[in-house]
């Protein structure tokens, strides 16, 4: 929202000749919602410049299913209160399988936030989640450790033969 941030963005992604799709922009819902019809346009921007465009923390906050059908997205993120009681609360699970089955159907990739136990990567890998994000892959870590584990793969415990 930030006056000319989507220009010094682009600008910089050009200067640095990254390729289309190597840099995401995250969005929140609530955030969105500032200023809805502003924020699409700047959206599509940066999306026909070669931007991914991530819907963070789905599922909460206003959750219109019209952000799906009008939104430059490529990626929801769902929030991690679906995931937390995946392994005993049916709700969550039915909840977390429909919004991916959802995503699915309309193209987008799935990113379950907030993963922390074998158990909730099983239900994940069931449901069809393309990623998943949070403590069982690794807490937050510096810039030079975060390289490291990208060239190095990252073992993640629980998944069929311990998945990198």
């Amino acid at each position: 929202m930030q006056s000319g941030f989507v220009d010094e963005l682009l600008s910089e992604f050009r200067k640095n000749d990254l390729k289309p799709g190597s840099i995401c922009v995250e969005i929140t819902e609530t955030y969105l919602m500032e200023n809805y019809q502003l924020m699409i346009s700047k959206l599509n921007i940066l999306k026909s410049a070669g931007f991914s465009i991530h819907l963070d923390d789905f599922g909460t906050g206003y959750s219109s299913m019209l952000y799906l059908k009008e939104l430059p997205i490529d990626v929801i993120k769902t929030d991690k209160e679906f995931i937390k009681n995946l392994a005993s609360d049916d709700a969550s699970r039915v909840i977390e399988a429909e919004i991916i089955k959802m995503a699915k159907s309309l193209h987008l990739q799935v990113i379950s936030e907030g993963v922390e136990s074998p158990i909730q990567v099983e239900y994940l890998e069931k449901f069809g989640a393309d990623y998943i994000q949070g403590y069982i892959v690794s807490p937050a870590v510096p810039f030079d450790k975060a390289i490291a584990m990208v060239q190095n793969g990252v073992k993640v415990e629980g998944t069929k033969g311990g998945k990198e």
